[in-house]
């Protein structure tokens, strides 16, 4: 049955192929006559479009020579207009000289007027000067009479003045040394300036007048705010507290402390400390610190006091300075306690590690390596702040003088009255002579002015004379003018004329041109409308005849693999016949191909019935099936979660990333100056991992990379390219960089030197200076065990050596030192 369909497939191919052949011949003779058709009008199309171009050349040669006369027509136009303008011209001067006559002698007129009314004038005020004179020389005698007078009176006027102003100015003087005595707040801030102070005095003036911009109550330092009871005890409040704290800002609040550095330090650029002492819960009241015995038990070794008792303040900076100092637990006593500090060392050192006697400062300390006690008796400095008094005799004094002065000042206002009185009956007196005096002077000089008006307008007069104008030579000298412009003016009209004519012939010439080329481009739009109306209707017959020939090709390809597989099949050769016994074989089944494949389907069906399916291959199947969909809605899942993941990683990215990129730019710059400075050369920068993978953040640090020799290249900084000594050099340089881009009160590095070769150490400890002594940088601390000999120091730091262990010398001659040094200073 298989190998009959595939006869009879055969040959239902190629009867296929034989009729689309045929059907795609006769398609292509009727196209081949269609096209014929249209050839002709094509031809005529084309003979169109020629003479079309042929008239649109003459077209523009008509329009070159239209534009070339209106040319020409225009510079006529502007030549005749020239001359009409000219013409103009002569009659606007002629009118302009008119016009200026007329005006000319009505100037002549109004002067003869003037001068007729100023004559008039002029013999009124010559009667009027004549009797004039003897008022004058009057009024004259009476001012130098009563100049002596004015004189006398201003004398005696500037000698109370000055009497006056000597004792206003020594009231002055005694109110101000009397304020100057009772103001001690003042007075401390005048000696914080005589003292080397000054950017605290600056400073407490500012916080004064800004005490509104903080959070909470910011207290001046206590040189300012502490108030001892008795001036004699001034000393022992300042050798008990640091000089530090003494000049310090009390801040409650965090913030107001912040705030209060960065306005005083950075912005005013005052050298200021600051200190934060809070009022809260967690913090002891001052009523909470209390001396370990009473005053009581110790007044028979000449205690009297305790230093907390010896001073008031504000309750912040108390706190602090007991809490520091323990000044609750500093007792104070006189020359008995300084003969007893054996006795007090041995019974009560624990308890009192540090008291005054008299004028000393005992201190007791237990050594660190031997556990021995260790006493320091040192001079108590006097006060220079605390240990203001008011002198309460002076004020009497100063009081009583100041009444006696003011006295003196009311008698000497009351004779100051009188006097300016008298200055103004005076100056009355004088000012009415003056005024009379005036009047006689302007008639004089309103004399001299009417002269100098009567000669002003005379000359004028004459002048005016000389600037008269012919009239009628004008006039004539303009008509002969304007004749000339006439006839030249007439006979440029004549050439327009003829040139408006050639413009119309040529105009008419090229609106024919228009209208043939219009007609041309109708032809030629309905001729081409027409061949285009012809091909559509032969692109149809085009299109059925390339649809024939490839539905033709089609079926060859199938008629010719149907061929092939019937051969290899029936196992017979090409253009052999079909063999006998296969002929009759075929003639028993089905004639038509639908037949066949029903037979061949019931074959298929009963060979499947002759065995049994295994149910369990095909319940794998199914399981299959369903897990593979499982999974791929999974894989679904999860792409569509990481493009979401992807997509707030790069908004993040772009968040923190550029401005990462930019801090670590400005560490990058800084390091690499300071390595310049030192010759060599180095680099910082984000590293964010091995590969292409950027965004494992996990990977992303900092590296750098160093070069300390021309021959090397830049290396990562490690052990196993670097010595120790270069790697702490670049962790000191990388310090220094990163330092400019913070803000904090002090920085501390301790023996960032070690390791370090000479040569370096030296540069390094030269930047070192260089950042840490600039006005705006905070306080540094370096610890060392060594130093370099021969390094440079800024004026602006302070070394401090710690002697200390079993073997130091514990008599040390400081003036024999301080003497060396001075000597060798000069």
């Amino acid at each position: 049955m298989e190998k009959k369909k595939v006869w009879l497939t055969y040959k239902e191919e190629a009867r296929h192929f034989i009729e689309l052949q045929e059907q795609a011949k006769e398609i292509s003779v009727r196209y081949d006559r269609a096209a014929a058709h249209f050839q002709p009008l094509e031809k005529q199309i084309a003979e169109k479009e020629k003479t079309l171009q042929n008239t649109e050349h003459a077209l523009r040669l008509q329009r070159e020579k239209f534009n070339q006369k209106m040319g020409s027509l225009n510079q006529e136009f502007f030549r005749v207009d020239a001359y009409k303008q000219k013409m103009e011209t002569y009659a606007a001067e002629l009118q302009t000289q008119r016009l200026a006559e007329r005006k000319r002698i009505e100037n002549e007129n109004n002067f003869r007027q003037q001068i007729s009314n100023l004559e008039n004038e002029m013999e009124e005020l010559n009667e009027q000067e004549h009797s004039v004179g003897d008022r004058l020389r009057e009024v004259d005698l009476k001012l130098k009479e009563i100049s002596p007078q004015e004189t006398a009176v201003a004398q005696r006027k500037h000698q109370v003045t000055e009497e006056m102003r000597r004792i206003r100015n020594e009231i002055v003087e005694y109110q101000s040394k009397i304020k100057n005595i009772e103001d001690v707040d003042r007075n401390r801030l005048n000696m914080l300036r005589g003292e080397g102070l000054t950017p605290i005095y600056h400073a407490v003036i500012w916080l004064r007048e800004n005490k509104n911009k903080f959070r909470a109550p910011i207290y001046e330092p206590p040189l300012i705010s502490l108030s001892v009871k008795n001036s004699a005890m001034a000393m022992y409040v300042e050798n008990s507290i640091g000089f530090n704290d003494l000049k310090a800002f009390f801040c409650e609040n965090k913030d107001d402390m912040n705030d209060l550095m960065k306005i005083l330090r950075e912005e005013k650029n005052l050298a200021i400390n600051v200190v934060h002492s809070p009022r809260n819960d967690n913090e002891p009241s001052t009523s909470e610190f209390q001396p370990r015995m009473a005053i009581s038990d110790l007044k028979k070794l000449g205690f009297y006091s305790f230093l907390r008792e010896l001073f008031v303040g504000p309750e912040p900076v108390v706190r602090y300075l007991c809490k520091m100092y323990k000044v609750h637990n500093i007792p104070v006593g006189d020359h008995t306690t300084y003969e007893n500090f054996g006795v007090i060392r041995d019974q009560y050192g624990s308890l009192f590690p540090t008291f005054f006697g008299d004028n000393k400062l005992i201190s007791i300390r237990t050594s660190r390596y031997r556990r021995d006690a260790i006493t320091q008796v040192s001079e108590v400095r006097p006060s220079r702040f605390l240990g203001q008094s008011v002198d309460v005799h002076a004020l009497q004094q100063l009081r009583a003088t100041i009444a006696e002065l003011e006295q003196r000042m009311a008698e000497a206002k009351s004779a100051h009255d009188a006097i300016c009185e008298e200055e103004t009956v005076i100056n009355r007196t004088r000012e009415n002579l003056l005024q009379q005096k005036r009047s006689c002077q302007a008639i004089a000089a309103n004399r001299r002015v009417v002269v100098s008006r009567l000669e002003r307008i005379r000359n004028q007069l004459r002048i005016s004379a000389k600037d008269a104008i012919d009239l009628d030579a004008e006039e004539r000298n303009v008509k002969q003018k304007c004749g000339v412009s006439v006839r030249t003016f007439c006979g440029k009209m004549k050439d327009l004329s003829a040139i408006v004519e050639q413009l119309l012939v040529l105009d008419r010439e090229r609106e024919a041109l228009h209208i043939f080329i219009d007609i041309l481009r109708l032809e030629i739009r309905l001729w081409q409308t027409q061949l285009a109306h012809k091909k559509e209707q032969i692109k149809v017959l085009k299109d059925e005849k390339d649809a024939a020939d490839r539905l033709a090709r089609e079926a060859k390809l199938k008629a010719k693999q149907a061929q092939e597989d019937c051969f290899r099949v029936l196992r017979i050769r090409h253009r052999e016949e079909l063999p006998h016994d296969l002929r009759e074989e075929f003639d028993t089944l089905p004639a038509t191909i639908p037949e066949l494949d029903d037979a061949i389907g019931s074959a298929n069906a009963r060979i499947q019935l002759m065995g049994r399916a295994d149910e369990q291959i095909v319940r794998d199947y199914e399981e299959r099936e369903i897990l593979i969909q499982q999974l791929t809605e999974k894989i679904y899942n999860l792409n569509n979660r990481a493009s979401t993941m992807k997509e707030k990683m790069e908004k993040l990215k772009g968040e923190f990333l550029p401005p990462l990129l930019d801090l670590v730019s400005r560490i990058n710059n800084s390091f690499g100056r300071y390595y310049a400075s030192m010759k060599c050369a180095g680099e910082v920068c984000l590293f964010t991992g091995e590969g292409n993978n950027g965004d494992d953040f996990k990977n992303y640090g900092i590296k750098i990379r160093v070069k300390y020799r021309s021959s090397e290249p830049l290396l990562d900084l490690s052990a196993n390219h670097h010595s120790g000594g270069e790697r702490a050099v670049a962790t000191a340089l990388y310090m220094l960089a990163m330092q400019e881009l913070t803000q904090v009160p002090f920085r501390c590095v301790d023996e960032i030197n070690q390791g370090m070769d000479p040569i370096n150490e030296r540069r390094v400890f030269d930047l070192l200076v260089e950042t840490a002594c600039r006005e705006t940088s905070a306080q540094y601390f370096l610890l060392t065990p060594k130093l370099l000999p021969g390094l440079d120091y800024s004026p602006n730091m302070k070394i401090h050596f710690v002697q200390n262990g079993e073997f130091v010398c514990n008599e040390w001659k400081i003036d024999k030192h301080l003497q060396a040094i001075r000597a060798m200073n000069g």
